[in-house]
């Protein structure tokens, strides 16, 4: 059992460290091409599993919405497949949006869950506001090969959006 834990301890700060990645490129994209106040806070790594629940994080990014007075939390993943749209997401009919444990615990909630492509071209959104709407299956996590709840996002709830880096200047 320990080796088990071990080795799924190890993929997993694989996949934060890859993850890292994406939620910097996401604040610069909302900062600079769109004019977003953008917060990140440290990333805490436990060195082993049975000490994750001292490092979980208070969400990847934090960004106020134009025109709003306050900061609200996002969840940034990066996904290791192409797609552009909704005519091509490789997963179809299913949106996974989280593991459930995740966005229950969450304080406060994230607002929406942005996923990206793996080349960071296109992002799809999940929005917190369509929770209702979620459905929860039991799947096996193909990244720790652990059987755990998800929450899936229907289709139509979902937004695709192009992620240019284009200068506003």
């Amino acid at each position: 059992m320990g080796d088990k834990s071990a080795e799924t301890h190890a993929k997993f700060l694989a996949f934060l460290k890859a993850s890292e990645e994406a939620v910097w490129f996401l604040a610069r994209w909302f900062s600079v091409n769109h004019n977003r106040a953008v917060q990140i806070y440290p990333t805490s790594k436990a060195k082993t599993h049975q000490e994750w629940k001292k490092h979980v994080d208070q969400g990847d990014l934090y960004m106020r919405p134009e025109g709003a007075d306050k900061f609200m939390r996002y969840e940034v993943k990066r996904l290791g497949v192409d797609f552009s749209g909704p005519h091509d997401w490789p997963f179809k009919p299913k949106f996974i949006v989280c593991a459930k444990h995740s966005y229950d615990n969450a304080s406060p909630p994230p607002s929406s869950y942005f996923i990206l492509n793996r080349d960071m071209t296109c992002m799809a959104i999940a929005r917190g506001s369509t929770h209702d709407k979620w459905t929860v299956e039991k799947r096996m996590d193909s990244r720790t090969n652990v059987a755990q709840e998800f929450y899936f996002c229907p289709m139509e709830h979902v937004i695709f959006h192009p992620v240019v880096d284009e200068e506003p200047f």
